[in-house]
């Protein structure tokens, strides 16, 4: 529903859709700390520190958090004009299995992390702190 605005204007090419929620994405996550959906569930990302992030850590933080799902999504458009049956094709879907494979890892290695880091927040030096009310 939410991207409905977005499909209009990109009339329905998936890169430039992709690229419009990117940015979207980006300026709303840099300028809206912490995001409305932080705000409800009482968290907030910070430096492991202590010190509040910065919009630079916060654009690095969204735009890894884009990162799997853009590599797959440039697989999926190579995959659309590769030659089917071809050794191309068998080449980017194992690629692009390899990446689904990371994305999932990406998310779960929160599960096993001492301080419940996502490999976004390993990666730019963030955690997630629950807020005292």
């Amino acid at each position: 529903m939410g991207t409905i605005p977005i499909t209009f204007v990109t009339r329905g090419n998936d890169l430039a859709s992709f690229l419009s929620l990117f940015v979207v994405a980006c300026c709303y996550y840099v300028y809206s700390i912490p995001s409305l959906g932080q705000k409800i569930m009482n968290i907030c990302p910070v430096l492991r520190c202590g010190r509040p992030i910065n919009p630079l850590i916060a654009f690095d933080r969204i735009a890894l958090q884009f990162l799997c799902p853009a590599i797959a999504m440039i697989l999926l458009q190579i995959i659309s004009i590769a030659d089917p049956g071809g050794m191309v094709v068998a080449t980017v879907l194992l690629l692009h299995s390899s990446v689904v494979l990371l994305w999932a890892y990406w998310y779960v290695s929160a599960v096993f992390s001492s301080q419940k880091q996502t490999l976004h927040d390993s990666l730019c030096g963030t955690i997630v702190i629950v807020k005292r009310t």
